[in-house]
């Protein structure tokens, strides 16, 4: 018997062993709907071509850069008297040049037009990118939809199947001697062999789906979980999915990004084929080539071409009709949407009036069973129920449900259809726009964040991660942070401008975060004045979509270590050093937003200091911090509040997430300020620090 249990033993100990190093052979955990949502994009090849076209453009781009910076070149030349040339007459006249030339035609135009023209691709690019994964989503789902509808099918079917045999079964031995009444039964034999040629069909179907599907995935169907898709609908307003829709739409931005591609080939062909080259360099020149001299030169080379005015007018002219027709398309694209949306939208409430009334009569299917069993049971004793009616009964119940399933299904399919048509992936992000109102979004205020670690969240999963938060929390701006990380990381991709894009696709505007409390110092102002020109000089070089918006100082000289002893001083420095930035900023052709961050104090240390601060910047954002009622949040700003209204500006509120234990209490207190503050000319909104506190109250992880 020891024996035996240890033998057991042993076998079990080798089947452990062979289940760890062979995972095929151990349990694996099968994918669920959601999982299978994470796979689409990574195995869908038309996603990876673009992607591989727009790492193709940025190389371009990098290429583009430093294509036209100047060039050396060397030429040998000789003139020679006549044919005859003899070993004496040879060394007449040898010149070597050695020069460097820089064509500034190409260097101050062409070059800026073709990065504009190739950024132009890349949104054309982007526009596709997110289009073809949008596709990619709704084309999976129909798919997995598909399969769980045949599924129900294959049940319903089945119970049609078992009801059909039932009746035919008992007609027969009922009328076996009746052959005139027969014909009843060759009605319902009609009706099994219908019934079980389509219980075969969507079997067969089934199997097939799922392999298709599986292979998409690069996985087995029994790695799949064939469970409900757990999709809840919401109230559908026409009008409201009609604005969303057009304000998403991929097709628009990408005709608006073919028409600025067309504008800037339009404006690049005005020097096209011009050269203008100053050149230095060094040239030998002798006779004999033991008799050379050398001597330095200079010069400039002009090129205009003889048909060139003739030719850059029809260049101009066919760029610019290449424009008026991309806008043309842009519009076009919006009515073809909007016919669209109101098709499958309208498709939706049919589907929707349908399934209502395949539960009525369900109901009323099910309430005539009840009849018929109940008068049986009760008040007709001695009457026998013919089982017939009551097995047509359930084949009439189950054809119902059928039909029932299919509206169901299909419903499904058209809600994710108008998801795609919304411009959005996530259903979250669909029921949040089309049915959340949230005060401040839907009276038109500001809510920003601080984001402060900006490299975490510039690509990838936590871009998306970031832009959905923004989106179900009615963020519509991000002050994001330009510190010496982002700088390098811009010479060495383009992530900064696509997620600063991706941001403006989402109606949400991007503020360039900067400040040091150091800055107040004459001695500092250098530093600020060069993030400054960096985050200009960016928006000069990048297009539309991928500009900052604002420049935003976080300075805070009240966080220096000597402010106890030297607050006025400080304060009037923080004014002088927004002086010149307001200076430097305004003399741009293209002035951005100057925003500042205050605490709510500083008119306390010197009112004329706290105007000049006002006067220099277009937005005061109050650091309203560490008040947890309206009345103290309320009597902490207005003051602030009060100086913007005489001076025409605007004020941001600003409070501090980690200061809340739950999400509402922060929902609260600014709906409740608000409330109060909403008649303020000056007010424009509120703006919650930070990012990843403000996720952390939003994911209950906040421990007051």
């Amino acid at each position: 018997m020891v024996t035996k249990n240890l033998l057991l033993f042993l076998l079990l100990c080798i089947s452990f062993c062979i289940g760890a190093n062979h995972p095929a052979m151990a349990l694996q955990k099968k994918h669920s709907f959601q999982d299978l949502e994470k796979l689409i994009v990574q195995n869908d090849h038309g996603i990876a071509a673009i992607r591989q076209k727009m790492q193709a453009m940025e190389s371009r781009r990098s290429a583009a850069k430093a294509q036209y910076l100047p060039k050396l070149s060397t030429n040998y030349r000789f003139f020679g008297d006549g044919l005859n040339l003899t070993d004496e007459d040879f060394g007449r006249k040898h010149f070597l040049t050695l020069r460097l030339s820089q064509d500034l035609v190409k260097l101050t135009k062409v070059r800026s037009h073709k990065i504009d023209g190739i950024n132009a691709q890349l949104d054309i690019l982007t526009s596709q990118l997110q289009n073809s994964n949008r596709l990619s989503f709704l084309a999976f789902r129909k798919s997995y939809i598909e399969v769980l509808q045949n599924r129900s099918r294959i049940f319903y079917y089945k119970k049609l199947i078992n009801a059909y045999e039932k009746i035919v079964k008992i007609k027969r031995r009922r009328y076996k001697e009746q052959e005139e009444l027969l014909t009843e039964v060759l009605e319902t034999e009609k009706e099994l062999i219908n019934v079980r040629g389509l219980h075969t069909y969507y079997q067969t179907q089934i199997d097939k789906q799922k392999n298709i599907l599986a292979e998409f995935l690069k996985l087995s169907s029994s790695d799949i979980e064939w469970n409900e898709t757990g999709l809840n609908h919401v109230r559908i307003r026409e009008e409201k999915l009609l604005a969303v829709a057009v304000e998403n739409s991929d097709g628009f931005k990408l005709n608006q990004a073919r028409a600025r591609l067309a504008d800037i080939k339009a404006d690049g062909s005005t020097y096209d084929n011009v050269t203008f080259s100053p050149y230095f360099g060094l040239r030998i020149r002798g006779d004999k080539f033991n008799q050379l001299q050398t001597g330095p030169e200079a010069g400039v080379s002009l090129s205009i071409p003889l048909w060139l005015k003739s030719i850059r007018s029809h260049k101009h002219n066919q760029y610019k009709s290449e424009s008026k027709a991309s806008k043309l398309a842009a519009e076009h694209e919006v009515f073809e949407l909007k016919q669209e949306v109101i098709s499958v939208l309208h498709k939706y409430q049919l589907l929707d009036v349908k399934i209502k009334n395949s539960n009525d009569i369900l109901d009323l299917l099910t309430e005539k069973t009840r009849i018929q069993k109940s008068r049986h049971d009760n008040e007709l004793r001695n009457l026998k129920l013919d089982p017939v009616t009551l097995l047509e009964l359930e084949a009439q119940i189950a054809a119902e449900k059928l039909d029932r399933i299919y509206y169901k299904y299909e419903q499904d399919q058209v809600y994710y259809q108008l998801i795609y048509l919304a411009g959005m992936t996530r259903p979250e992000d669909f029921s949040y726009h089309l049915s959340k109102d949230r005060d401040m979004a839907r009276n038109g205020y500001t809510e920003a964040i601080w984001l402060w670690n900006t490299t975490e969240v510039l690509k990838g999963e936590p871009r998306e991660a970031f832009i959905n938060f923004c989106k179900n929390q009615g963020v519509n701006k991000v002050f994001v942070s330009i510190n010496k990380k982002v700088i390098a990381s811009i010479e060495q991709s383009s992530d900064l401008q696509t997620f600063i894009a991706y941001l403006h696709y989402a109606n949400i505007k991007a503020a360039a975060l900067m400040g040091e409390p150091s800055w107040v110092y004459k001695k500092n102002r250098q530093k600020m004045l060069r993030r400054i020109r960096f985050v200009l000089e960016y928006n000069n070089n990048t297009i539309d979509p991928a500009r900052f918006d604002a420049i935003h100082l976080d300075i805070e000289p009240h966080t220096l270590a000597e402010w106890g002893d030297y607050k006025k001083f400080l304060v009037n420095n923080l004014a002088e050093t927004l002086q010149l930035a307001n200076n430097l900023n305004s003399r741009r052709k293209h002035k951005l937003a100057l925003e500042i961050d205050i605490p709510t104090f500083y008119h306390k240390v010197d009112k004329t200091a706290l105007e000049k601060i006002v006067q220099n910047v277009d937005v005061v954002t109050i650091m309203a911090y560490e008040r947890r009622t309206a009345e103290s949040v309320v009597k902490s700003v207005e003051n602030i509040l009060g100086l913007a209204n005489r001076m025409n500006k605007r004020v941001l509120i600003g409070l501090n997430a980690r200061e809340f234990g739950e999400k509402e209490m922060l929902e609260d207190l600014l709906k409740n300020v608000g409330a109060k503050v909403s008649l303020e000319k000056s007010f424009s909104g509120f703006a919650i620090h930070d990012y990843h506190h403000y996720r952390d109250l939003v994911e209950n992880k906040n421990a007051l």
